[in-house]
């Protein structure tokens, strides 16, 4: 939580515990439409404090932010395919869809003994974002946190 960061590690920890509600935004680039998607996400959780709220923006790297972002061995994806989930293109060293990738956030959240209180994973996305978020509930192996999801 981004709220959080400043903090030492215990006080992370007690903070993170009591999260009750995270925000999956997918997205090519989070903006004001990433922002109103949580705002409408947050309307039907009324009872849940804007300020406990976790917002998790993953970031699927391509070849093309080699010259920016990216650096070598950070694991790559074809410029598109991220959002049908499709394995990495770069390192040839590591093989993750970047379903496995969502899983792996996902599930992490979905752990009761770290998040005790949660309440409810919101995965929503704009455009790409959206696609692939309406091709990850399709497709996402089922858990036994999948009521939150």
């Amino acid at each position: 939580m981004l709220l959080f960061i400043s903090l030492g590690s215990s006080e992370i920890a007690g903070a993170v515990s009591k999260v009750p509600l995270v925000f999956v935004s997918l997205s090519q680039e989070f903006s004001i439409t990433d922002a109103t998607l949580t705002d409408n996400a947050l309307k039907a959780y009324a009872e849940v404090p804007y300020e406990t709220v976790s917002t998790m923006v993953p970031c699927y790297l391509t070849d093309v932010d080699l010259v920016g972002a990216a650096q070598q061995g950070n694991i790559l994806f074809g410029l598109t395919t991220w959002a049908s989930g499709h394995q990495n293109t770069q390192p040839t060293s590591v093989q993750a869809s970047a379903y496995d990738v969502l899983d792996e956030l996902i599930n992490y959240y979905l752990d009761a003994a770290k998040f005790p209180n949660l309440k409810a994973v919101v995965i929503a996305g704009h455009s790409l974002g959206a696609q692939m978020a309406q091709r990850y509930a399709a497709m996402r192996t089922s858990t036994t946190g999948d009521d939150k999801v």
